[in-house]
């Protein structure tokens, strides 16, 4: 036999097993997979629920309420200035920027970022370039609340982190006090 005919007997049977079904191997439609997906985001959700309320128990915090998004938050003082749904009756559609005072670390309560009185941090809401989870925690608030907030990675840096100092899949806690409304 034919090194040429050799070579071409093994690679129709190599074709062959690739072409040919392998009955240990179920294959999934597209709605299997799917709903396998579905499952399994809905599983870590929930694991990732459970880490976050155990970490709010652990710290005491009292009265926490959670977001239908999973943001957890207590507001340990009440501010007495106008809430954002307030504002945004009166405004209709028109921006509005708030200044934040705050301090964001990780559960371990290593510190990761902050912004003071003297230089808050501001930002318009729903527009720009602040994480998903810190604008709608501002829309829960009224001018002088502070608050404590858990934001669930993907509302914060997500799978990827920050690349500076938020790792990846990290929850992220807010100590934070809404200073002021600018419309």
């Amino acid at each position: 036999m034919s090194k040429i005919t050799f070579f071409v007997l093994i690679l129709g049977l190599i074709l062959q097993g690739c072409t040919t079904e392998n009955q240990d191997i179920k294959q999934l439609t597209k709605k299997e997979l799917d709903q396998l997906m579905i499952d399994s985001q809905r599983a870590y959700i929930k694991k990732e629920d459970k880490m976050m309320d155990n970490y709010t128990q652990r710290q005491n915090w009292n009265n926490t309420i959670i977001s239908s998004t999973g943001i957890r938050y207590t507001i340990y003082h009440q501010g007495v200035g106008e809430s954002f749904n307030e504002i945004k009756k009166k405004t209709g559609n028109k921006p509005i920027q708030v200044a934040i005072k705050y301090q964001s670390y990780l559960l371990d309560s290593t510190i990761c970022y902050s912004a003071t009185i003297d230089q808050p941090y501001i930002f318009t809401v729903g527009e720009s370039k602040a994480i998903s989870g810190l604008h709608e925690l501002i829309t829960y608030l009224s001018e002088g609340d502070k608050v404590k907030a858990l934001i669930p990675p993907r509302l914060a840096f997500g799978l990827a982190g920050d690349l500076k100092k938020v790792p990846p899949n990290s929850p992220v806690v807010y100590d934070l006090e809404l200073l002021q409304w600018n419309y």
